[in-house]
């Protein structure tokens, strides 16, 4: 996740101002690279460049449910990451259970084979053949 921000009129001050949204990247079935919007976050005043940086580390933490290395003291962090996360969680925006079903292993044990042909031998004999 990463912030995008785009230059609009501010309507509630008049100025020009950056518009901001949070942004996924993924790649589709092609291969190729694409985006998602998550969240239109909106015009931050009171937000520097820094404090966004931090934001979309803990959110990127958060959501692969990783433990982060030193608790923020910025208050402003804090909250704007938690205000963030609740918006992506209660508008249903993220997968928060991917993690669960990514950490499943499989017991080879109980594999059973089903349909199983051998192309093998035949091949080989084809091959023989033409040569």
């Amino acid at each position: 996740m990463y912030f995008k921000s785009s230059i609009r009129t501010n309507p509630a001050t008049g100025n020009i101002d950056s518009y901001y949204r949070l942004i996924e990247s993924y790649r589709n079935i092609e291969g190729r690279v694409c985006h998602r919007t998550l969240l239109n976050v909106g015009f931050l005043e009171s937000v520097t460049v820094a404090q966004l940086n931090k934001i979309q580390a803990h959110l990127n933490v958060r959501y692969k449910k990783q433990e982060a290395l030193f608790e923020e003291a910025d208050p402003v962090v804090k909250t704007m990451m938690e205000q963030l996360w609740e918006r992506l969680v209660s508008e249903k925006r993220i997968d928060i259970n991917w993690a669960d079903k990514a950490q499943r292993h499989i017991d080879v044990d109980t594999i059973k084979h089903t349909n199983v042909r051998e192309v093998g031998t035949e091949w080989m004999c084809y091959h023989t053949w033409n040569q």
